[in-house]
């Protein structure tokens, strides 16, 4: 499966500007679909804007805000409709029918999801044992390697993010769930798309898929736990503002979030990661115009510190965060130098991912 999909992901929470940065000319654009801004370069020569076609030529009607946050690196936005659950007949089947039950659940209060696995539960209990039987054997193996087992994930956090990320896996066991229905799949779907992992922000939990490979799920975890960490004052402030119409003050916590998850991968070589984070970035952008594009150094400049100002918001409403003054400018010299020694690196992956995009765009067209 790839993730470049050309697809629109959940809208991003509020973004604040660094009170450094001047907003660029691209925060005054109306909502434009998907179009690639004119800074992206290679070497001295500036490429040709990348116009895109099919449905990405459209503007896309903007997403309502929810009470969530649309957490993992979002994979794809799920088309047509939803179809009806078929009578359950084998495990396969059984698990979609769960997966579409529980699709419009994932973001909203556990109480919404109790309900529903209450029902599925009456419905056909002998096949519900099978699954929560399941379900709790990997969670317990996920736990058994976040706590047991540390080093593994954090060996491969860059230096100077190891003790926040260390501490973030000391959060996990307490927020950590493994999504009903998708046990054996990479992705959970959602009512509008899907993705690695879900974070419901008012209840600090967070569900991730139970088949992802090693890398891709210790990121999510990470990413996740991160999201469900976030004092509560936090994203509470950060909705009603935008409810009302407002810019929210604190940093945008997708885009930052997504972008520590750039750094880890740029700091270890891992291509998986900086491609999904990349794609995820241009994708979040599409659904909010006004945030940075990860293509030109302005942007990448301006998710740098929106990173960082969101690693310091969490360290300082949680004292347990080890992160001394030396740490703080130990990270911030360390993130600098990682985007800047790879930024063609990060240009590259832009331009996969449009590559990507529009060759699937393309092959939809033919398929007509």
């Amino acid at each position: 499966m790839n993730y470049n999909t050309p697809t629109v992901p959940p809208m991003p929470s509020g973004f604040a500007q660094p009170a450094s940065t001047p907003a660029p000319a691209m925060q005054q654009q109306q909502y434009p679909g998907f179009v690639a801004p004119p800074q992206l370069q290679q070497e001295q020569q500036q490429e040709p804007q990348r116009q895109p076609t099919g449905m990405l030529a459209q503007p896309q009607p903007m997403p309502p805000v929810q009470n969530f946050k649309q957490g993992g690196l979002v994979t794809k936005y799920a088309e047509g409709g939803v179809a009806e659950a078929p009578v359950p007949e084998d495990e396969q089947i059984f698990n979609s029918y769960v997966q579409t039950r529980m699709k419009d659940t994932w973001g909203g209060p556990q109480e919404d999801r109790k309900e529903v696995m209450g029902e599925i539960k009456e419905e056909y209990p002998e096949r519900f044992a099978g699954m929560q039987e399941e379900n709790t054997d990997q969670k317990l193996a996920d736990l058994e390697r976040i706590q047991m087992d540390p080093e593994k994930i954090l060996n491969k956090s860059p230096e100077a993010l190891r003790k926040f990320d260390t501490w973030l896996l000391k959060q996990a066991p307490y927020v950590y769930d493994v999504a009903y229905g998708s046990e054996k799949t990479e992705t959970i779907p959602t009512s509008d798309t899907e993705a690695f992992g879900v974070t419901n922000a008012l209840d600090r939990n967070a569900v991730v898929a139970g088949a992802m490979g090693e890398n891709l799920h210790d990121n999510t975890v990470l990413h996740e736990t991160a999201h469900a960490t976030l004092p509560y004052e936090h994203d509470a402030l950060s909705y009603l503002m935008r409810n009302a119409g407002l810019k929210s003050d604190p940093a945008e916590e997708e885009a930052a979030a997504t972008t520590l998850d750039l750094y880890r991968g740029l700091a270890r070589n891992d291509k998986e990661t900086v491609n999904n984070a990349v794609a995820y970035l241009i994708k979040q952008r599409n659904v909010d115009s006004s945030l940075p594009y990860v293509g030109d150094p302005e942007g990448v400049q301006m998710l740098k510190e929106n990173a960082l100002r969101y690693v310091f918001d969490i360290a300082d409403k949680n004292p347990d965060v080890e992160m001394s003054d030396e740490d703080r400018r130990n990270l911030a010299m360390d993130v600098e130098m990682a985007f800047d020694k790879n930024f063609n690196t990060i240009r590259a992956s832009v331009r996969e991912t449009f590559d990507e995009w529009d060759r699937i765009q393309a092959e939809r067209q033919n398929q007509r």
